[in-house]
């Protein structure tokens, strides 16, 4: 699996940059899942939920 640790950033909720981004769509593309630590960067909302992205909401326990 991929874990993203999209924290805050210079003031941006949820940051995900362009290399994490890259390491997502790998990710999608070899079928792992992929987690989020915290919420939905809103500029990649789309590619994102299409992506299949798990929400962790802090909570690392939830990673299965």
């Amino acid at each position: 699996f991929i874990l993203i640790v999209n924290e805050e950033k210079n003031n941006i909720k949820n940051y995900i940059g362009p290399n994490s981004l890259c390491e997502i769509a790998f990710g999608f593309y070899h079928n792992k899942k992929i987690f989020l630590l915290n919420d939905i960067y809103e500029p990649y909302r789309d590619e994102l939920e299409g992506w299949g992205v798990i929400l962790l909401n802090g909570n690392l326990d939830e990673i299965k």
